[in-house]
C-alpha cells in the first residue's frame, strides 16, 4: 500500500460487466476504493471488497494474550468496519472457516 506513494500510479476502475461475472461466479462483492484514499486517487474507483481477514500470530503467543486480544476486538467492534481498509467484525461467524486453527486463547473467549 505504502510503495504507491513513491510511484505514478493509476487506479483503473473494474468494468461492471467485470465486477457482475467475478461477483456472480466467485461470491466476491463489489465495492469501490474511495477518492482519496491514496495519491492520484481522484474519483471513487468501482473494484472489489473482501470483509474476512484473519489476524495471524505465532504459536508462542500465550493463551492470556490471545484471549485479551479477541475480547478488546469483541469489546469494540465499530474499529473494524468498513472504511478506506474493509474490515468488519461479526462475532457469531468470525470464528468460523478460517482455514487455520484458533489460538487456545481466542478458542476460550
Amino acid at each position: 500500500m505504502y510503495g504507491q506513494i513513491l510511484l505514478d500510479l493509476q487506479f483503473l476502475p473494474v468494468p461492471d460487466a467485470t465486477l457482475e461475472t467475478i461477483s456472480a461466479e466467485l461470491g466476491v462483492r463489489r465495492g469501490c476504493m474511495p477518492a482519496h484514499l491514496f495519491r492520484g486517487l481522484e474519483i471513487d474507483v468501482p473494484t472489489f471488497v473482501y470483509p474476512d481477514h484473519v489476524i495471524n500470530t505465532h504459536a508462542e503467543l500465550s493463551d492470556e494474550q490471545a484471549y485479551a486480544i479477541v475480547k478488546a476486538i469483541d469489546d469494540h467492534p465499530n474499529v473494524l468496519h468498513e472504511g478506506y481498509v474493509a474490515f468488519s467484525y461479526n462475532p457469531r461467524t468470525a470464528w468460523q472457516d478460517l482455514g487455520i486453527p484458533l489460538h487456545p486463547g481466542a478458542e476460550r473467549f
